[in-house]
């Protein structure tokens, strides 16, 4: 079993809030890229620590607490990590998905740039038709009507392609050979709101691998932009929509009316004493 597994089953485990993870990611993107490196690993011991403890024991623990009080040894952990108040800060509960979030992030500004490199690499061999492979992928997935709900989002694959990736990178000793389901179908990979229930719920063709991975986030990726841009695109060219515009219509309209002879006219003839009404 995982590390991530461990904690899970010894501890519970929760999602940062979105405005948690909106800080934090902007945080992040302070951080050299050597550092934030530096600050995944600096989890690693805390997870080996937390893996051999009770629940009851964990409660109001934040980070920084819980290295004072139960690390003796602070070999591995980086000075960094308790430095900043963002991290060290934070409840032990959502550990888990902290490093999550750093291994997307780690991903985006490390990893991502030497795959694309590395044009000799595993990730990058040429395959006979990559639109096919792509919407395979999404038809058994994002795309699949009898998939669970939450995993209709693109965000969830798109994300959890790229821990994946960053995980496989680190394993010299893995085989890109083996089918992608091998992996997907393992909760550690997931966060912590991804039920057993909602994994079993889909099913990757055997034919699709883990060295496919890469050429199908870029896809992913590439559909997301492109449904945002329509989106974008549809409010506005849809006047219903385009809120600016109505607006002004609606100004222009009501200073263009006289008062009626049952309406009072507030605006009266003295411009320098007119006064703008609170609505």
């Amino acid at each position: 079993a995982s590390l991530i597994t461990d904690v899970r089953r010894n501890s519970e485990q929760k999602l940062l809030s979105e405005k948690k993870r909106t800080e934090l990611r902007k945080s992040i993107d302070t951080i050299p890229n050597d550092d934030m490196l530096q600050y995944l690993s600096s989890l690693d011991p805390i997870f080996t620590y937390l893996r051999h403890c009770e629940h009851s024991s964990m409660q109001n623990f934040t980070i920084k607490t819980f290295i004072e009080q139960h690390i003796r040894s602070k070999m591995g952990l980086g000075d960094k990590l308790l430095q900043d108040a963002n991290w060290s800060s934070i409840e032990l509960a959502h550990v888990v998905d902290i490093y999550q979030l750093l291994e997307e992030i780690a991903f985006e500004k490390v990893l991502q740039i030497h795959i694309e490199k590395d044009s000799r690499g595993p990730l990058l061999l040429a395959v006979s038709n990559e639109t096919y492979l792509i919407d395979q992928f999404i038809q058994t997935t994002s795309g699949n009507v009898e998939i669970t709900p939450c995993l209709k989002n693109l965000d969830s694959w798109i994300n959890i392609l790229k821990r994946l990736l960053l995980r496989a990178s680190s394993n010299i000793n893995l085989s890109f050979d083996v089918p992608l389901q091998q992996f997907a179908a393992r909760s550690d990979f997931w966060t912590v709101d991804i039920t057993a229930n909602n994994i079993q719920s889909f099913k990757i063709a055997d034919d699709i691998l883990l060295r496919n991975v890469f050429i199908i986030l870029k896809g992913l990726e590439e559909k997301k932009r492109d449904s945002q841009g329509e989106r974008e695109l549809h409010t506005t060219t849809n006047p219903r929509l385009n809120t600016g515009n109505a607006n002004s219509s609606q100004q222009l309209w009501f200073q263009n009316q006289a008062p009626s002879k049952n309406q009072r006219d507030i605006r009266g003839n003295n411009t320098k004493t007119t006064k703008k009404l609170r609505v």
